[in-house]
């Protein structure tokens, strides 16, 4: 496939191949290409899963850089683009995979080049690894992590209470989870504990008692190099150069039978110190030389001091995205409490402005109350007024007539004598003939005597009294205090609800419920 086409390929399509280049094919070039062809693709718009996906294959590439190409600057800047990425999508996994490897990294920068910052710099980043996947679960990542931070254990610079608390937090971790192979990791666990405790005879037992359990069984070899290294640090300490010598070049000759360079050239390192505290500095020198000939042909000083710089830089980034995130974080802050001090001031307005109308209605509906007890009043004392002077002569409003005014007076008292006294008045059925028959007057005569006396209908004249009567029963609590507004309303001749609702509105300008309710506050 050209590099053309590839460039064309989809971004999962590129991941595959650049697999099976590495995995199938053993060519990292190939590999290399395709990774590379889809970081370039990365952009902020890009959906989160698709952010995910670059993110691997940056680490892929990372790994490549770092195992097959020697390349630490490139490596160091894959796994720092990745981390970038999976922190801001918030993937705490691989976050936690990528610590690790940036953790590798300076590890192999801090001991080809002795530096302490860098040291210092792994150490902190295996801690947060390994608490990444101890939260997670990633039982493999918690104990490579383990295995690294032990390592450093042996380097007292290193030491800090963050490694103290994973190397006590593993022990918890070894007699709960289910763990593969709990055999090499609980001797690793015991020899950690022991250095921390500056116990280094009782650590190089336990190094070597793994280390030979690897052998006849031929498991994890990846691991021997580093157990290896842990021995010949722990002989120099305890100054048992004979024994620290024997393995060194059981290291030499393990990195060499396969080619593992890196460690090749920390057994020179080794060896060389050790010959160098044993008084032999003519061996010290020749293994110093070797060891800075396979230095320069891994990571040349320029790439050291760039890693370095790196760092500064990444550092420097770090500082700058929490400053923009605190920057932003306030922003929204601010935003977010002036909107609440919005929120509250309209709230207090509405609460002002509703209490004030609801103080202006009360006001209203009370005076409408007053109004209609004082007309309630001045209907009883006319009723008595007529009941008691039947013959009484009442002004009445200057208009045309078609009835003599004896005739009005004669018939206004034959309709008050029903309307006042008669409880069919509010019985459903009530009607015009209804009153007729029971005042003996012709239904169009006695329609023609309301309008001219009482100067409305016959309907305008029924509703007045059933609503004067519906207000006197919502009064009396009582008596009518047991019925609902829809019971009252039909004992006084309405249907339904609705009906009296209408009414009393219309006449009183209230409903039923206002009334009441204002009648009760009256009362108490």
């Amino acid at each position: 496939m050209t590099i053309s086409e590839l460039l064309e390929s989809p971004t999962t399509e590129l991941i595959n191949k650049g697999n099976d280049f590495l995995i199938g094919k053993h060519n990292p070039d190939s590999a290399l290409l395709c990774y590379t062809i889809v970081t370039d693709r990365y952009n902020s718009d890009l959906s989160d899963s698709e952010k995910m996906v670059i993110a691997k294959a940056m680490h892929n590439a990372g790994m490549l850089s770092y195992e097959y190409f020697h390349d630490y600057a490139s490596a160091l800047e894959s796994f720092n683009r990745a981390y970038a990425i999976s922190r801001n999508i918030g993937d705490e996994r691989l976050s936690g995979l990528l610590l690790e490897r940036l953790g590798n990294v300076y590890t192999l920068c801090a001991q080809l080049s002795a530096s302490k910052e860098v040291g210092a710099r792994s150490t902190d980043l295996f801690i947060q690894s390994y608490m990444l996947a101890r939260k997670h679960g990633d039982t493999r990542s918690v104990c490579r992590n383990i295995i690294n931070l032990t390592s450093l254990a042996l380097d007292r610079n290193n030491i800090t209470s963050g490694l103290r608390l994973a190397l006590e937090d593993f022990n918890g971790l070894l007699s709960t989870d289910s763990i593969p192979d709990r055999w090499i990791f609980t001797r690793l666990s015991s020899a950690g504990n022991h250095i921390l405790k500056d116990r280094y005879q009782d650590a190089l037992e336990e190094f070597i008692i793994l280390y030979a359990d690897l052998k006849s069984k031929n498991t994890e070899s990846e691991l021997i190099p580093q157990i290896l290294e842990n021995i010949i640090e722990c002989c120099k300490k305890l100054r048992l150069y004979n024994k620290g010598f024997c393995y060194a070049d059981s290291l030499i000759n393990y990195s060499r039978s396969n080619s593992y360079l890196y460690d090749e050239a920390m057994a020179f390192r080794l060896r060389g110190e050790l010959f160098s505290l044993s008084g032999d500095s003519e061996k010290s020198k020749s293994d110093s030389l070797h060891f800075y000939n396979l230095r320069d042909s891994l990571m040349g000083i320029n790439q050291i001091k760039l890693i370095e710089r790196m760092e500064s830089i990444a550092n420097m980034r770090q500082e700058n995205r929490e400053l923009i995130y605190e920057r932003h974080k306030h922003e929204k802050q601010k935003i977010f409490f002036n909107m609440l001090l919005v929120l509250l001031a309209a709230i207090v307005i509405f609460s002002v402005a509703l209490y004030r109308r609801h103080r202006q209605l009360k006001d209203s509906y009370l005076q409408l109350y007053r109004k209609l007890q004082e007309e309630l009043k001045r209907e009883d004392t006319n009723r008595l007024e007529r009941n008691g002077q039947k013959n009484l002569q009442l002004q009445r409003e200057q208009s045309p007539r078609t009835l003599s005014e004896e005739q009005n007076n004669e018939y206004k008292a034959k309709i008050l004598r029903v309307m006042d006294n008669e409880d069919a008045v509010f019985t459903p059925d009530f009607s015009l003939d209804r009153l007729a028959e029971m005042t003996d007057i012709k239904p169009r005569t006695l329609s023609v005597a309301i309008n001219e006396i009482f100067n409305k209908n016959f309907y305008e004249l029924l509703n007045e009294y059933r609503v004067r009567e519906a207000c006197r029963r919502l009064s009396d609590h009582q008596q009518y205090g047991h019925l609902t507004i829809e019971a009252i309303s039909q004992s006084v001749g309405y249907k339904s609800r609705t009906s009296l609702v209408n009414a009393f509105k219309r006449t009183t300008g209230l409903t039923p419920s206002e009334y009441q309710k204002l009648a009760a506050s009256q009362n108490k």
